[in-house]
């Protein structure tokens, strides 16, 4: 789901602070995961995304310049990546696991917590037709964060 949509579900306010936007060539494991060559071009962000001005989520973000060519050029201060994605690349699947864990320096200062502070971690691939368009981290500290849905 979209974080910004689910932040206002709650009656709340979404914000972002975008730390990160640029341009990047695939380490072996990117270009492995976006069955792409060694040192292809990927579109990488960082933000946090707040709610009622408290960091919610930290997102670590690769995506397929092929799929999303004007992704860098968002104005991530009005849309979240996510929305982005679902409106230009059609997902014909997804993959993601959840686990526990503790977050690196750099999380932690965003989403001022100790790197003590236990979080939940997903780490999600979205694809449409054969081609990956996106590799998500997204870094929930577990004391404001639980993850809940439904489905039909």
């Amino acid at each position: 789901r979209d974080i910004q949509e689910e932040i206002e579900e709650r009656g709340h306010v979404h914000g972002t602070e975008v730390i990160f936007v640029g341009k990047i060539k695939a380490n072996k494991a990117l270009s492995t995961c976006f069955n792409l060559p060694d040192k292809s071009l990927l579109f990488h962000t960082i933000m946090v995304h707040l709610e009622n001005g408290v960091p919610l989520q930290f997102e670590d973000r690769y995506v397929n310049p092929e799929l999303a060519p004007h992704y860098l050029s968002t104005d991530f201060s009005k849309t979240t990546p996510t929305r982005h994605l679902l409106d230009v690349v059609p997902v014909t699947s997804a993959a993601y696991s959840i686990e526990a864990a503790l977050p690196s320096e750099l999380e932690a200062q965003h989403l001022k917590i100790k790197t003590s502070q236990a979080c939940l971690v997903m780490v999600r691939t979205t694809a449409s037709s054969n081609q990956v368009a996106s590799l998500a981290r997204l870094v929930y500290p577990a004391s404001r964060y639980s993850f809940k849905g439904a489905f039909q």
